[in-house]
């Protein structure tokens, strides 16, 4: 009865998020079909409602979107999504948390037979997505960050060559993959559409909070405010970030060892029990079938994370 129990629980929980993505979707796929109908259609007239507008709603349903702009996390999950770079709404990805969140909590409840190891399994899963856009967000940062002594140089040579400022960003923004070459390029779109360089570097700034494009956005606009010779300003910025790269590579050398320890201190209990599980599952059975084996469980694995995290934190040295 529960291996049945389970594939519908699943099948449900599939379809459900299959459904709202299609939902929530729905005019990115419509203007797909019309696309693709455009092109397979000879002569085909195609006349869509066409905004120059950039898309900020939360919600494609607009009292969703209403309700979802009087939220603080609305804003917060924006922001993280715009740095990280994924193309989804605030409201797909509470949305695919919450559908984790149940079915994982279902699914613990009918497997655990415990109602707090089941809410603690659900918030587990349900953290899935904030923890992939995190990973993301620092993926896409140090990405960029190595890009940038590399584009500095570029947008030197470039300025030497004769270019201006803004011409220089924009044949960097064209010739360098993301996430600078986009960046770069978003910020020649905005100046060219009448913003001026200190706000479109703010707003630059706003979209890639990153410590070294900050140093070079200062430089910029303070020679902008006091003169001087830009280029080498950034000459000597490329050869700073060259050298920060340098001694973060050996810190990172150093600190391996204890990034080794924690993850395989993290993940051995998990081992040793699965294989305990297997090899005797009687002996393991009164940690989930015994109210107190349940409560000992839930204290290990919060025990377990935070020192993970722990771990992780003393290993992460910021200068």
């Amino acid at each position: 009865m529960l291996p049945y129990l389970l594939v519908v629980v699943f099948l449900g929980t599939f379809g459900v998020v299959v459904a709202g993505y299609a939902y929530l979707n729905r005019r990115a796929l419509a203007r797909y079909l019309a696309a693709k109908r455009r092109i397979q259609t000879p002569g085909y007239d195609l006349n869509p409602d066409v905004s120059i507008w950039r898309d900020t709603a939360a919600s494609a349903i607009p009292a969703l979107n209403n309700w979802l702009d009087q939220l603080s996390h609305t804003e917060w999950l924006r922001q993280e999504l715009r740095i990280a770079g994924v193309s989804k709404r605030p409201s797909e990805i509470m949305l695919g948390a919450g559908v984790m969140g149940l079915a994982a909590y279902l699914l613990g409840l009918t497997a655990l037979g415990s109602r707090p190891l089941a809410i603690l399994f659900a918030l587990l899963v349900a953290s899935i997505p904030y923890v992939y856009i995190r990973r993301q967000k620092r993926l896409r940062l140090q990405k960029f960050d190595e890009q940038l002594p590399d584009g500095i140089d570029m947008l030197v040579n470039a300025m030497r060559a004769g270019y201006s400022f803004q011409a220089a960003m924009e044949f960097v923004g064209r010739e360098t993959a993301a996430p600078l070459g986009e960046e770069f390029a978003r910020f020649h779109e905005e100046h060219r559409l009448g913003v001026d360089v200190r706000s479109a570097l703010l707003s630059l700034l706003d979209r890639l909070p990153s410590v070294d494009l900050r140093m070079f956005a200062t430089a910029v606009l303070i020679q902008r405010e006091t003169g001087g010779n830009l280029g080498e300003v950034l000459t000597n910025i490329s050869a700073m970030l060259r050298e920060r790269f340098r001694i973060q590579g050996e810190l990172r050398t150093l600190t391996a060892h204890v990034r080794l320890s924690a993850k395989i201190l993290g993940f051995l209990p998990i081992a040793i029990a699965a294989l305990t599980l297997v090899a005797n599952p009687e002996f393991v059975a009164p940690l989930y079938l015994e109210p107190m084996g349940r409560a000992m469980l839930g204290f290990a694995v919060v025990a377990q994370v935070l020192g993970f995290a722990v771990m992780h934190r003393l290993a992460d040295i910021e200068f």
